[in-house]
């Protein structure tokens, strides 16, 4: 492992204790990815009748965010750009920002497009998402030969 020691990152022995928190913001590597590429932290909770998914999403306006439902899978994409210019005293500045973030998330259970709502406030979105009834007095089904 000696002459290994160089190309294991921060000095590390073990790669399974490698913490990847720390890689995307380590400054030679962080400027390559940034931190927002880890996607979208997002917490799935079965109601009984409804799926309730909560996203966050700090920093973002409603505008920015796109919620999709397409077959079994929700996609939540938020897209920011912003150019900031700043003139103080000799002082110039002048950065763009870019980000775009996206999650899909595989739902367990076939839902009801019509029925769908979403809320976004304080960084947090919420969307309600009602499961398809099914038929409760059943259905008969012919034997055929």
């Amino acid at each position: 492992m000696r002459g290994f020691r160089g190309l294991v990152p921060f000095g590390r022995r073990d790669l399974f204790d490698f913490d990847w928190d720390e890689f995307f913001t380590f400054p030679a590597i962080g400027t390559f990815f940034p931190i927002e590429s880890r996607g979208i932290r997002v917490d799935v909770r079965d109601q009984g009748s409804e799926l309730l998914v909560e996203a966050e999403l700090p920093g973002f306006e409603k505008d920015e965010i796109e919620i999709t439902l397409r077959d079994n899978y929700l996609t939540i994409q938020a897209e920011r750009k912003e150019e900031v210019n700043e003139e103080k005293e000799g002082f110039i500045r002048k950065e763009r920002s870019y980000g775009k973030l996206q999650r899909t998330v595989t739902l367990p259970y076939e839902i009801d497009p019509e029925r769908v709502e979403a809320k976004y406030q304080a960084g947090i979105l919420k969307i309600k998402l009602p499961k398809v009834e099914s038929e409760k007095s059943g259905r008969r089904i012919n034997i055929t030969d």
